[in-house]
């Protein structure tokens, strides 16, 4: 499921990414480089890991629960594991395929707010970006004419209309 064509190409580079524990977060650049601080960019509260910056960071958690205050249906993985696990058995309906497009979406804007925090030192909001997210989304499912939908279908098409 992370190439699927309503994944956004950079969503699914980010995705790939994530899965395959590829971002040079703090922890592995110390390795390599000098770093001054270790600390995680965007909340400077724990050390930054690949690990804390998508799944415990406090900017990460908050944009969930900004995310699920809209979605509804929207529950965080815990893990790696625990999202790669669902990803890899989802099953190809189009309420999986909205769903996995919002994880890859908040995966890559997560990244995309970390780097601002540094290299703009600046960080966005929650409830920008959680916007940006489901613009994106609607955006992206809404444009790929989605043809010969089942009743289900329509129905989460007029839901994701409605954002």
């Amino acid at each position: 499921m992370v190439w699927n064509k309503l994944i956004m190409a950079k969503h699914r580079f980010i995705y790939w990414q994530f899965f395959n524990s590829q971002f040079l977060t703090r922890d592995h650049l110390s390795r390599f480089i000098s770093i001054i601080s270790s600390l995680c960019p965007v909340c400077d509260l724990a050390l930054e890991s690949h690990s804390h910056l998508f799944l415990d960071c406090l900017f990460s958690r908050r944009l969930f629960g900004e995310i699920s205050s809209w979605l509804g249906i929207f529950k965080w993985p815990s893990s790696q594991v625990e999202l790669q696990e669902w990803c890899f058995s989802a099953t190809r309906d189009l309420k999986h395929q909205i769903l996995n497009v919002f994880y890859a979406a908040a995966l890559y804007f997560i990244w995309k707010n970390r780097n601002n925090c540094i290299f703009e030192l600046a960080c966005y909001n929650i409830s920008s970006v959680s916007s940006e997210i489901r613009k994106v989304v609607k955006c992206r499912i809404l444009g790929l004419g989605l043809h010969r939908v089942s009743k289900m279908d329509s129905y989460l098409i007029n839901i994701v209309e409605g954002w």
